[in-house]
């Protein structure tokens, strides 16, 4: 994430990333990124669960995407 912030000349805390597995995101919250666990996929219910605990947004389906971000960056 570091590498992405210097290359495109962004703070860390003006990215946001979306993945279906928590453990891609655990960590990367910790950095100031804004992360979100999609719900779709490959993510199962103990992961949004424990998603759930530690504060991260969960986007139950993929039709949510666009709202939830919107409503994020508003």
């Amino acid at each position: 994430m570091q590498a992405i912030a210097k290359k495109y000349g962004v703070a860390l805390e003006e990215i946001y990333f979306i993945d279906d597995q928590l453990s891609y995101l655990i960590g990367t919250d910790t950095l100031g990124v804004s992360v979100f666990l999609a719900g779709w996929g490959y993510c199962t219910e103990s992961q949004k669960e424990e998603a759930k605990k530690r504060k991260i947004t969960v986007i139950e389906e993929e039709k949510d995407f666009y709202p939830v971000l919107k409503k994020v960056l508003s």
